[in-house]
């Protein structure tokens, strides 16, 4: 597609939301690949250093940000987020397509009560206005891509979203994404002091819906159930909210924090653990589950949102609050040694749908129809 103008429209780096970066950037790669005349568009204000402030935020998304789109002039633009969507009626050509990706609908399925807490309770929430005034302005773009099919029936049943104009185009995972090699992961256990005799279980994420509470209760009846010593790593940013939860069950010294320090050391992590403990009450995706399969190791998940699509038939799948189900699935995982060699086999395979060879055609085709749609 030589000569066709693209720009994609990244959120402020001061959202701080890393799955949605490595989703930009793996996309951005495929459209280099595409021969479009590509322009990045993020932006960036001396504000951003008053982020903790969601009234900066507010401003920065819905004032500056829609100044910047206006003055951009391009054959197709492409959101990559869809908390962004509100960006549509700033694009500055009349004549030009438009298309988003849409990565979930938590705001407005946790307000609604379509996602449950772990005891199958009403989650309290606000009305999210401004999120759910951005999810209006979905059906005036020309295409839309969702990351799974599961997000995709959300946008049906809860928007109303005409199905045709909707494509699933996966998240791409990395080809560091691998297993280790034995040294690989000795190296990196004794770098940041992993003790290898316990099991090792890594979880993920600080958000609400991620169900720490549960993989705490999960970690406890592990310890009860069995004389080895099970502990968990949990990766990404401190929380004041998990070190308290932390405490209160007394599993301190049971709990490791880790911030890796980039991708490749993530994928030695995966190798190191014996198993990631996902119970997620929603995803969109669930990117450490196509992660931890890539690199040939067990996972155990919940049975909501995108996760059973995104596990396949590999994955220890219960429901997200069965503390007992989980313990039992974790316990499988960890010792029955057939099953572990079939994900070790197996889980590199599966993956491949989720990396960029599989996915370029699928953004191609993606594009393809939005430039074409009348």
């Amino acid at each position: 597609m030589p000569n066709i103008s693209l720009s994609h429209y990244r959120g402020f780096a001061a959202d701080q939301r890393l799955s949605m970066d490595i989703y930009a950037r793996s996309v951005e790669k495929i459209a280099q690949k595409c021969d479009f005349d590509l322009k990045v568009l993020r932006p960036q204000s001396a504000l951003e250093r008053y982020s903790s402030n969601r009234f900066v935020m507010r401003y920065l998304r819905y004032g500056y940000y829609p100044k910047i789109a206006r003055r951009e002039e391009s054959d197709l633009h492409h959101v990559l987020d869809h908390g962004y969507a509100h960006l549509y009626p700033h694009f500055a050509n009349s004549t030009t397509k438009t298309c988003i990706t849409v990565h979930d609908l938590i705001p407005k399925l946790t307000w609604n009560g379509s996602i449950l807490s772990a005891d199958r309770t009403r989650i309290p929430m606000r009305k999210p206005w401004l999120n759910l005034k951005s999810l209006s302005y979905l059906a005036s773009y020309d295409r839309i891509a969702t990351v799974s099919n599961s997000t995709k029936n959300d946008l049906l049943e809860h928007l109303g979203l005409q199905a045709d104009k909707i494509d699933v185009v996966a998240p791409v995972i990395d080809d560091v994404f691998r297993p280790s090699s034995n040294t690989e992961i000795n190296n990196f256990a004794d770098k940041y002091e992993f003790n290898q005799r316990c099991k090792w279980l890594m979880i993920s994420g600080n958000e609400y819906y991620k169900n720490h509470r549960t993989c705490l209760k999960v970690l406890a009846e592990l310890n009860r159930q069995h004389e080895v010593e099970f502990r968990i790593v949990k990766t990404g940013r401190p929380s004041d909210d998990f070190n308290a939860m932390v405490a209160e069950f007394g599993l301190e010294s049971k709990v490791k924090r880790l911030f890796v320090e980039n991708t490749q050391q993530l994928a030695h992590l995966y190798g190191l653990v014996d198993c990631l403990l996902f119970p997620s009450l929603y995803e969109g995706f669930g990117m450490p589950v196509a992660e931890a399969l890539a690199c040939g190791t067990p996972v155990v998940t919940s049975d909501r949102g995108s996760l059973p699509e995104v596990s396949g038939s590999l994955a220890g799948i219960c429901d997200a609050g069965d503390v007992l189900g989980l313990s039992r699935e974790v316990t499988s995982m960890v010792f029955d040694d057939q099953r572990r060699l079939q994900i070790s086999e197996q889980g590199p395979d599966w993956v491949a749908q989720f990396r960029q060879a599989a996915l370029e055609y699928q953004l191609r085709r993606f594009y393809h129809a939005t430039l074409n749609d009348r």
